[in-house]
């Protein structure tokens, strides 16, 4: 049984005959489509022109300081080609564990993947600084540019420091 929502979302019991019927009907129309999991709810699969993927959408439990509930938080737990319904439900109810437990997954994956960013911005040699440095802030086609982004190319080169970390 589907039941439809509004235009675009349809919430059934997420299978490989809902989404093939979901993918065709994409593909016909040209729009987003998204199919909601009737079992787990917040599971979500969402179906675009190139790619699908499943997303969770989970609340914290409880109220924030001011008296409101806590936003609505969403991951995502991978595209179509990665997981199937059956995986795709398993990390939900994982998802739905850790938010029970008091946890925040969306808050704990931000920050991980802000310390992965970071750990990229220190392995950085000093000549991919510069590289970006010219192109963000030296990218007129001016002389005095061009001749500044050579000086400080050849002023690492021999300084022997373009290798450094």
């Amino acid at each position: 049984m589907i039941k439809v929502k509004d235009s675009n979302t349809k919430h059934c019991r997420i299978d490989q005959r809902s989404i093939g019927m979901a993918i065709k009907q994409q593909k016909d129309e040209g729009k987003r489509h998204i199919l909601a999991d009737s079992e787990c709810k917040g599971l979500r699969l969402v179906i675009n022109n190139k790619s699908a993927s499943w997303t969770y959408a989970y609340r914290r439990r409880g109220f924030a300081d001011g008296g409101k509930r806590w936003p609505q938080r969403t991951l995502k737990l991978g595209d179509l080609k990665q997981l199937s319904p059956a995986n795709a439900r398993y990390q939900a109810e994982n998802i739905k564990a850790e938010v029970r437990q008091g946890r925040d997954p969306a808050a704990e994956q931000r920050k991980k993947a802000a310390e992965y960013q970071l750990e990229l911005e220190r392995k950085k040699t000093c000549f991919d600084l510069a590289g970006s440095y010219i192109a963000t802030q030296l990218s007129a086609d001016t002389k005095h540019n061009k001749n500044e982004a050579a000086n400080l190319r050849k002023a690492l080169e021999e300084i022997a420091v373009s290798q450094l970390e």
